[in-house]
């Protein structure tokens, strides 16, 4: 999705509606996986062994 934004954003400019919806959307799909992994990181470290 990264490379579709970067093509597009290269053909039209990057205040053009499809480049925006584009960019909202992995940032929203960025965030979940950073959730995601905050999430899985602090449910592990009780888990560790020292």
């Amino acid at each position: 999705m990264r490379r579709e934004l970067n093509r597009l954003g290269s053909r039209k400019p990057l205040t053009d509606p499809d480049v925006v919806k584009l960019s909202q959307k992995l940032d929203h799909l960025l965030n979940q996986y950073s959730r995601l992994q905050c999430h899985n990181n602090t449910r592990h470290k009780g888990n560790r062994i020292a």
